[in-house]
């Protein structure tokens, strides 16, 4: 009967210390939240009133331009903030490479490259430049989706209350190639 005990609280013993390890091993995820900075662009943008000037092209024809006056930023960078890598379910699916960049004799610029580890993931590439002041200077995503019908490539870019750039490229094959691009110069007004 003791050797039973015995046994029992071994088991019991393991089960503990095999439960509390699975929490020290869990890491939180330290990624760049797309979502959370486009959250606070947005908001800045609309209390400063700012307009948009849009052109778009589709297959490099004739470009279409044209002021949004009130614009909906949440819709305007709809494809920036989908593209967020930064929930738990992303921690071992990206490598992170940061590599610092000498801009002048004194400055030093950042840039911190997320890599899709497996072609699996719909957003393949997320490039964030820092200038030497460490303020997000540049935005570049590279997505891409494959279904039956079709491959479709997105590239999205940001340069902070400057502009932004969303280019789609779709091939699907019996209906041919595509490509739509779209960009929205930001006016701030005075």
């Amino acid at each position: 009967m003791k050797l039973l005990l015995k046994y029992f609280l071994l088991l019991c013993f393991l089960i503990a210390s095999s439960c509390s390890g699975r929490k020290d091993n869990a890491q939180p995820n330290s990624f760049f939240s797309l979502k959370s900075y486009f959250n606070q662009q947005i908001d800045a943008l609309q209390k400063s009133g700012a307009d948009i000037i849009k052109k778009t092209s589709v297959d490099n024809e004739a470009t279409e331009e044209y002021r949004i006056v009130d614009a909906d930023w949440r819709r305007e960078f709809d494809s920036f903030i989908a593209a967020d890598i930064s929930g738990e379910e992303f921690t071992n699916a990206y490598r992170i490479d940061t590599a610092d960049e000498k801009t002048d004799s004194i400055h030093i610029a950042k840039t911190i490259r997320y890599t899709a580890i497996d072609n699996e993931q719909r957003i393949r590439l997320i490039v964030v430049q820092l200038d030497s002041a460490d303020h997000i200077s540049r935005i570049e995503i590279e997505a891409y989706k494959k279904s039956v019908f079709s491959i479709v490539t997105e590239s999205l870019v940001y340069v902070p209350m400057k502009y932004f750039t969303i280019t789609n490229y779709e091939d699907s094959g019996w209906l041919g190639k595509n490509e739509l691009k779209v960009a929205g110069f930001i006016v701030i007004k005075s």
